[in-house]
């Protein structure tokens, strides 16, 4: 739950967030970019993709939970 959106409701309020267990560091923000300015959450730290897709980043959650 995005606590900052209850301020600024052109954000989204959820968002995801996909950690790796073993090495203990997040991997991915995402959220459904339902909200205009949804993009700066929709971020993959370890990939040289594109920044603020966030079809992009929830195909990279998906792949990894199907792995």
């Amino acid at each position: 739950m995005n606590d900052a959106a209850k301020k600024k409701p052109e954000w989204p309020l959820l968002y995801d967030q996909l950690f790796d267990a073993f090495e203990g560091h997040l991997l991915a923000t995402c959220t459904d970019a339902q909200v205009s300015k949804a993009g700066f959450l929709c971020i993959v730290q370890e990939d040289a993709g594109p920044k603020g897709d966030c079809g992009y980043c929830r195909q990279y959650v998906e792949d990894r939970m199907r792995h």
